[in-house]
């Protein structure tokens, strides 16, 4: 994998446009059966929502390419107007390996779905702790199915988080999940694990997923806005902690995120993520 990110040559363009590229390969099918949405189906889903709520060109393309060099070439061939590219459908390893080797070459900025599950999980487990009143340095948080979404571990350490724990299929045979699950304070189920997560622990935690959460889906549109508002953006851990602790801030005391308004959802991440955009651009621009 590393070869992908080191053998991918400097980016051509000079000046960026303001378009987005919604790319699909489909690998995220074969990767989870779960995900059966076509690349096409999945383009025009996000496509729709990101026109709606970013209010920029889409340009819609699905790649075949059987391996990153391969579709790191085809997106070579994107237009001159592509500022950032936004991964639908894209298994995470090959997501995340693309979002590296483009930023070493120096290419569009690289947002995936993956990305937007973890910033909104975690808003969603800062609230649950805040609610709860524990600190969280004392919270213990377990992921099922990390290796979904690769951002999320390291998003909750970077929130603060005193105990992250992992467990994937994987681990079944040596590591029961209701042992590990035992004493946790939030659950984050990224694959749909037991028939009733509820019940594990002796504190009956909460338990997250993404299935079915509009803050999901409406986290993208807003940081793609903000990327193409800034000047040479750098989407970093730093800047996805910044939206979910804005998300986190503004949830209802005692109402899902996905209550808030659409477009308040939208312009939340926007704003917040601009924010933090333009600070990382002044203070780079300092060191210069």
């Amino acid at each position: 994998m590393a070869s992908a990110v080191t053998a991918a040559a400097a980016w051509s363009p000079t000046v960026r446009g303001s378009g987005i590229a919604v790319i699909s390969d489909g690998s995220l099918a074969a990767y989870d059966q779960s995900h059966r949405t076509s690349a096409a189906a999945r383009l025009a889903i996000a496509s729709a929502q990101i026109e709606r709520f970013a209010h920029a060109v889409v340009l819609t393309k699905v790649i075949r390419a059987g391996d990153p060099l391969q579709f790191i070439g085809r997106l070579r061939d994107l237009p001159d107007t592509v500022k950032v590219i936004f991964l639908a459908g894209v298994s995470p390893g090959r997501a995340h390996l693309l979002q590296r080797a483009m930023a070493a070459c120096g290419g569009p900025v690289v947002l995936t779905e993956q990305d937007a599950i973890a910033v909104s999980m975690v808003a969603g487990v800062l609230t649950s702790l805040r609610r709860a009143g524990r600190p969280r340095a004392l919270g213990r948080v377990m992921i099922i199915g990390a290796q979904t979404a690769p951002l999320l571990g390291p998003l909750l350490a970077v929130a603060g988080i005193g105990e992250i724990d992992s467990w994937n299929p994987v681990d079944a045979l040596d590591f029961g999940l209701n042992r590990l699950a035992f004493d946790a304070d939030v659950i984050i189920d990224l694959i749909g694990g037991p028939s009733s997560p509820a019940q594990m622990g002796r504190r009956h935690p909460v338990v997250i997923s993404p299935v079915g959460q509009l803050c999901t889906a409406l986290t993208m549109p807003g940081m793609l806005r903000a990327v193409l508002d800034s000047v040479d953006p750098v989407m970093d851990i730093q800047v996805f902690h910044s939206c979910a602790k804005a998300l986190a801030l503004r949830a209802p005391e005692n109402a899902p995120l996905a209550e808030l308004p659409d477009a308040q959802l939208v312009e939340i991440i926007s704003a917040v993520t601009t924010r933090a955009l333009h600070r990382k651009h002044r203070i780079a621009s300092r060191t210069q």
